[in-house]
C-alpha cells in the first residue's frame, strides 16, 4: 500500500499538467474564438432584423430623397449653387467679394458594395462601377466677412438637411485689425434620382442654426482666436526720489550675556576655559585663543582671566561673559 501511494501521486500530477495544457491551448482559445462569432451573429441578426422591414426601410429612403435638391444634375447644381448664395447672405457675409462654385456629379457606390463585404451576396457584388447608388456633388463658398458672419456660415452649413457634408473648413484674417476675415467652406450634397418621383421648384429652403450649436458660435465670438492680446499701456514716468543720507549703521555687540563660562582646566596642551551658550554650543579656549575678541590669558581655581587689548578681566565660574570683572 505504501508502495502504491506514490505511483497514485504521480498519476495525479501528470493528469493534472494535462489537464491544464489542454485548457491553455484547446479550451481558452476556442471560447474566444466562440465568443467573437456570437458577437458577429448578434450583429448580423440585428441588420437582418432591420433590413428584413421592407416599409421601415422604403420609408428611410423616401425621406432621404425627399431632402435631395432634385433629380436631375440641371436641378441639383441650380439649387446647389442657389442656395450657397442664400446661406451666405444669411450669415452675414459680405456680397462683394462672394463667390460660389458647384462641381459636377460624382457617381458613388455603396461602401459595403465597393469593399465586397460577402454578406451582401453575389448579386450585389456583380453590379457594374457604372451603376451607381447615388451622385455627390462638391461646392465651395469664399467670402469675406465679421468673425461672427464666417462663423455664423459654418454653422448654417451644418445645419442644412441639402447638405451631406461639410468637407473643409479654412478662416483667416483679411486685414491688419483682424476685423474682417476670408472663409473658404467645402460643402457636399447628394442625390438619388430612382428615389425621387418629381423634380422640386423654387430656392432650397434655410433652416435655421439650432440652439446648441448657436450658442457654440457665441462662445467663439467670445473668445476669438484671432483677436490679438491688448498691449499694455507703457508706464508712466517717475520722479525718482532724493536719495536719503546714508546713516552708517553700528555693527551689533558681541553676544557676550549668551555665553556662560562652566568651567576650567589643565591638559597637557596648558590651561583650558570651558564655555557654553544657551543654545548647547560648547567652545574650549586655550591660551592666547579667543572669543569674539576676549583672549584667554590664563585659568584660575575658580575663573578665567580674558583681555579685550586694551586690559585684563576676570570671570566667575557660572557667570556669562557680559559680567567679567576688572583686575
Amino acid at each position: 500500500m505504501t508502495r502504491l501511494l506514490p505511483t497514485l501521486g504521480c498519476f495525479a500530477i501528470v493528469g493534472a499538467a494535462g489537464y491544464a495544457s489542454y485548457w491553455l491551448t484547446y479550451t481558452k482559445p476556442a471560447a474566444a474564438v466562440e465568443k467573437t462569432l456570437q458577437q458577429y451573429s448578434d450583429v448580423l441578426a440585428d441588420r437582418d432584423d432591420e433590413m428584413s422591414n421592407d416599409k421601415r426601410v422604403a420609408r428611410d429612403l423616401a425621406e432621404w430623397g425627399a431632402g435631395a435638391l432634385g433629380a436631375s444634375r440641371e436641378t441639383v447644381e441650380h439649387r446647389f449653387r442657389t442656395g450657397l448664395g442664400e446661406l451666405a447672405a444669411r450669415a452675414g457675409l459680405s456680397q462683394e467679394k462672394l463667390v460660389v462654385n458647384c462641381g459636377s456629379p460624382t457617381p458613388a457606390r455603396n461602401p459595403a458594395v465597393a469593399e465586397r463585404v460577402v454578406e451582401f451576396g453575389r448579386r450585389m457584388m456583380e453590379k457594374t462601377p457604372d451603376w451607381p447608388d447615388w451622385y455627390e456633388v462638391d461646392g465651395d463658398i469664399q467670402g469675406y466677412g465679421t468673425y461672427r458672419a464666417v462663423l455664423s456660415a459654418v454653422a448654417l452649413a451644418q445645419s442644412q438637411p441639402w447638405i451631406s457634408r461639410v468637407t473643409s473648413v479654412s478662416i483667416r484674417p483679411a486685414d491688419d485689425q483682424r476685423q474682417v476675415f476670408e472663409l473658404r467652406l467645402g460643402v457636399r450634397t447628394a442625390y438619388a434620382p430612382d428615389l425621387i418621383d418629381h423634380e422640386p421648384s423654387g430656392d432650397p429652403a434655410i433652416t435655421p442654426v439650432g440652439i446648441d450649436l448657436a450658442a457654440a458660435v457665441e462662445r467663439c465670438v467670445a473668445t476669438s482666436l484671432f483677436t490679438p492680446p491688448a498691449v499694455a499701456p507703457p508706464p508712466s514716468p517717475t520722479v525718482p526720489d532724493e536719495p536719503r543720507p546714508v546713516v552708517p549703521t553700528q555693527p551689533p555687540p558681541p553676544p557676550y550675556g549668551e555665553w556662560t563660562l562652566s568651567g576650567v582646566s589643565e591638559s597637557r596642551q596648558g590651561p583650558l576655559a570651558w564655555l557654553v551658550r544657551e543654545n548647547g554650543e560648547t567652545e574650549f579656549l586655550g591660551v592666547d585663543q579667543s572669543l569674539y575678541g576676549l583672549k584667554l590669558v590664563a585659568v584660575e581655581d575658580d575663573r578665567a582671566i580674558f583681555t579685550d587689548g586694551e586690559r585684563e578681566s576676570a570671570v566667575l565660574i557660572g557667570q556669562s561673559l557680559d559680567r567679567r570683572r576688572p583686575r
